[in-house]
């Protein structure tokens, strides 16, 4: 049996009963330990833990959801996929992303918020200009998505910059400026990125960013919010923009730039350094400063959820600039001459006319810290309820506490998160007031 570690999850696909029994054994010798098995062929032997979940392929009201569910009940512990039988390799690839997914969403709330609210306070100091200014502007026009793998051709994208609307996404951004080749957008939702990818960026280049990236990216700059879905709801009621759909921008930069293409109405949409993989021992485009770093989680997600976009905008042509990587499902080309790009357009000067007409508005925290402290108070009440064993006054507090907009719009989705640790510790109500008295107090120290 492979090593699993002290703790974790281990996601078995297929098999037979009898051949779970060492995991099982596994997970009964410690703590924080599962087994998640994808059962082929629904078997009907009953296998009595607290530690298995069971979840069939062939469910026919779905098995996503179900597996989803056991994920984040293991939130924050290891994950290991383990296939005991031939031919589960889509599936399991399948389940990785959805667990991929997971993990990247509870990510945003692994620092209890900290940052994430950093960010936005000081991003709301700036002059905000709404992207959704770009809807339809672009219509008919070729967009070009630059991500930063390794099959970025920089040289080819300096002779494309008047036949296409080209989105420099995240790392990208430097080597095309450096190749003369600079964007005509750039795009960052990166809330902690590397200071020297960015730092050498001409601040004279219009930035579309999430309102959670780091906002030394966003000082100084041109800038286009992008009223994504976001992770906290806290943000959407903070920039009076609840009543609007909002962009489905998904996990990164790349995804955000493609959602921002079809925002401005663009066809075809190219795909180029969209590699979503190492080519070969490369993981990014020459120029792009890299640490000895894991792969990022996000590359698989990403991957699906660009096919899924694909699949939801048949209209749009799209084409992926391939040499290597992971595919998609869209019309490849070797490079980027190969693209239909034939006709001339006067991009920049429509970008920038866009930004000099854009309205913008200035935001105020909308007396958030007096919400912070007003639930921070109905906190302190509540554990002295608890503490003092007085129902009446703590249910007074609760019904208080979960009324305060502040713990509607961000404590309330953090515990949603953070609920699954406790539950797998065996915590009571009082843990989860004092987590979120902790979280108060970090809070008000380090952001006002």
């Amino acid at each position: 049996m492979h090593d699993l570690g002290e703790k974790g999850a281990v996601c078995l696909y297929g098999g037979e009963p009898h051949h779970l029994i060492p995991y099982i054994e596994w997970a009964h010798k410690a703590p924080e330990r599962y087994v998640i098995w994808i059962e082929h062929h629904l078997h009907s032997e009953e296998l009595s833990s607290s530690i298995l979940r069971r979840v069939w392929v062939h469910d026919p009201f779905g098995y996503e959801e179900m597996f989803k569910k056991y994920v984040w009940e293991c939130v924050f512990l290891p994950f290991t996929f383990l296939s005991l039988e031939e031919g589960g390799e889509g599936v399991m690839q399948h389940l990785l992303a959805l667990q991929l997914g997971v993990h990247a969403l509870a990510s945003a709330y692994a620092d209890l918020g900290e940052g994430y609210m950093r960010n936005v306070l000081a991003n709301m100091q700036h002059p905000q200009r709404p992207a959704y200014i770009l809807k339809d502007r672009f219509s008919g026009i070729p967009a070009l998505i630059c991500g930063a793998g390794p099959s970025l051709d920089v040289d080819a994208v300096r002779a494309l910059k008047n036949k296409a609307l080209i989105f420099g996404c995240g790392s990208a951004t430097l080597p095309l400026v450096r190749a003369e080749a600079a964007p005509h957008l750039r795009v960052a939702v990166d809330p902690d990125p590397p200071r020297e990818r960015y730092s050498l960026i001409p601040e004279s280049i219009p930035l579309c960013y999430s309102r959670g990236c780091a906002s030394s990216l966003v000082e100084g700059t041109t800038a286009l919010w992008i009223d994504d879905i976001g992770r906290y709801p806290l943000e959407r009621w903070l920039f009076d923009c609840e009543d609007r759909t909002p962009l489905d921008g998904g996990w990164n930069a790349v995804t955000c730039a493609i959602a921002l293409a079809l925002l401005c109405g663009c066809s075809p949409i190219i795909l180029s350094g969209v590699d979503l993989s190492y080519i070969g021992d490369k993981r990014y485009v020459e120029g792009v400063i890299a640490k000895d770093e894991e792969p990022p989680s996000d590359w698989l997600v990403a991957a699906e959820w660009i096919a899924e976009c694909i699949k939801k905008h048949p209209d749009t042509r799209w084409i992926h600039v391939w040499n290597g990587g992971r595919t998609l499902p869209a019309e490849r080309v070797s490079s980027l001459q190969e693209c239909p790009l034939e006709h001339t357009y006067d991009i920049t000067e429509r970008v920038q006319a866009l930004l000099n007409n854009a309205p913008t508005s200035t935001y105020s925290a909308k007396g958030l810290q007096e919400h912070i402290e007003n639930a921070h108070e109905a906190l302190i009440r509540l554990i002295e309820g608890y503490s003092l064993d007085a129902p009446f006054a703590a249910a007074l507090w609760e019904e208080a506490l979960e009324q305060n907009i502040f713990y509607e719009k961000f404590l309330s989705p953090l515990w949603d998160v953070w609920k699954h640790v406790f539950a797998r510790q065996g915590q009571d109500r009082m843990h989860r007031v004092l987590f979120l008295h902790r979280v108060l107090i970090c809070l008000l120290k380090s952001c006002f």
